[in-house]
């Protein structure tokens, strides 16, 4: 009796465990905001700079973000930090950014930062290239040596 009542303990476990695994793999649902948004971001001093955000679902069907902000280098960078949502229209990566958007038709409107910079985006298009590095000329030739001791 003791062995069947273990055996419907182990039964009732698995059956839980696969029902946790299926439900955290099933992917949601497309999202409104999936997808590219560029735009601007506009700085306390009135200086406007190019931005854009590409919302997409991770493997395991979370929504993340990746970022093309030019002036700050930073060229369709993936950032698996969760995007949240109310349901509503209203979207917040918070802490890391600090961005709050709201989405109105194809238009992203909302603020990044603790500055709470005004962002606007339109959705679609792709984001630009990245540029190619600079082409530097070679380091000069060494003027003096020192041997401080190491075997390098």
């Amino acid at each position: 009796m003791r062995a069947r009542q273990f055996f419907g303990f182990e039964l009732l476990l698995l059956f839980t465990l696969l029902l946790a695994t299926s439900r955290a793999e099933t992917p949601a649902g497309p999202d409104p905001i999936e997808g590219i948004g560029l735009g601007t971001v506009t700085a306390p001093q009135g200086t406007i700079a190019d931005i854009g955000l590409g919302f997409f679902r991770s493997k395991r069907g979370t929504l993340v973000f990746r970022m093309n902000f030019p002036d700050m280098c930073t060229y369709a960078v993936p950032f698996m930090i969760p995007v949240e949502s109310d349901g509503h229209g209203n979207y917040a990566i918070t802490p890391a950014f600090n961005i709050k958007l709201h989405l109105s038709g194809d238009h992203l409107c909302g603020t990044l930062g603790l500055a709470k910079l005004p962002l606007a985006l339109k959705r679609g298009g792709q984001f630009p290239p990245k540029p190619a590095a600079p082409h530097y000329p070679p380091a000069p030739a060494l003027l003096w040596r020192f041997a401080m001791g190491a075997d390098t």
